[in-house]
């Protein structure tokens, strides 16, 4: 895994044993990311860095909603499927916008 990688993904959450989908979706997560990384070039950024996005966007959702599992009682594939729906507006709701409003020409609105 590229270093950067690596040191980006020190910051998340070491998920618990008996949680071993999650823990294997987050390490998929993070060996995509990884790739795309490995793939820049100049003339590759710009088709590359919305999917890099987008697994940014997947892992903090994962994070924070891991915490369902115990206290709303969900499975893992339950917080999977979550977070495969919802990262596509994740990044829209952090800046405040309503899901149905018009959001500003922004980077971290384009991913993939």
């Amino acid at each position: 895994m590229d270093e950067n990688v690596q040191q980006y993904s020190t910051k998340f959450s070491s998920f618990e044993e008996k949680h071993m989908k999650i823990q294997n979706y987050q390490k998929e997560q993070l060996e995509k990311l990884g790739e795309y990384v490995s793939e820049i070039t100049e003339e590759s950024f710009w088709s590359i860095f919305p999917y890099i996005l987008g697994i940014d966007s997947k892992l903090v959702l994962l994070e924070e909603l891991y915490s369902t599992i115990e206290e709303f009682e969900v499975t893992e594939k339950e917080v999977i499927e979550w977070v495969e729906k919802d990262y596509v507006c994740y990044n829209k709701e952090q800046c405040g916008y309503l899901l149905n409003a018009v959001s500003k020409h922004s980077m971290i609105f384009n991913f993939k």
